[in-house]
Parts: structure tokens; C-alpha cells; sequence
């Protein structure tokens, strides 16, 4: 198993209707990929200053599920669709469950 963390922050103006719209096609991605197993995702609650805007957290049972979530048309969709456009930095990381 892995986990898949990638944490965004959004250019300014960003507006809530936006991440919204992020947040709801982000829910339909389970329905759509089957290799994702988990999927948290939300918005930050503010409490430290200087936090990524936005994170998500995904589960796979391995690195051959992860490639295919991160190729899969409804993923790249979101990505280049809705999340590129109002992203100003992406971090992610991969590691391993036990």
C-alpha cells in the first residue's frame, strides 16, 4: 500500500465557488478509477499562517495503481481543468503503509 499526499496553494483570488468546484469533481474520482482505494481531500482550516491552501491524501495498493490514477482521463481532466488554472505551488509526496 502507498499514500499519496499532495498539498496546494492557490493563486490570490482564488474564490471558495472555485475550490468547490475542485472538491466536487475530486468526490466523483472513486466512482471513476478503480485503482484509487482512498481519498481525503479539503481545504485548510486556517489555524497556522503560511499553510498550503489545499491537500489531498489518496490510498493505492501499489505504485502500478498510483501511475494509473495519475494518467487516468477523469484525473488529468481535473488537473489540467480545474486545478492548474488557479494553482500557484504543488507539493507532493509517495510513501509507504504498512
Amino acid at each position: 500500500m502507498l499514500l499519496h499526499l499532495v498539498l496546494f496553494k492557490w493563486k490570490p483570488g482564488t474564490t471558495p465557488e472555485q475550490v468547490a468546484v475542485l472538491d466536487k469533481a475530486m468526490a466523483e474520482l472513486p466512482g471513476q478509477i478503480p485503482e484509487l482505494k482512498d481519498l481525503k481531500f479539503g481545504s485548510d482550516l486556517g489555524f497556522r499562517e503560511g499553510n498550503a491552501s489545499w491537500a489531498l491524501a489518496a490510498t493505492f495498493e501499489d505504485k502500478a495503481g498510483w501511475h494509473a490514477y495519475q494518467v487516468h482521463p477523469a484525473h488529468q481532466a481535473v488537473v489540467q481543468n480545474i486545478a492548474l488554472p488557479m494553482m500557484e505551488s504543488r507539493n507532493a509526496i509517495q510513501i509507504p503503509l504498512p
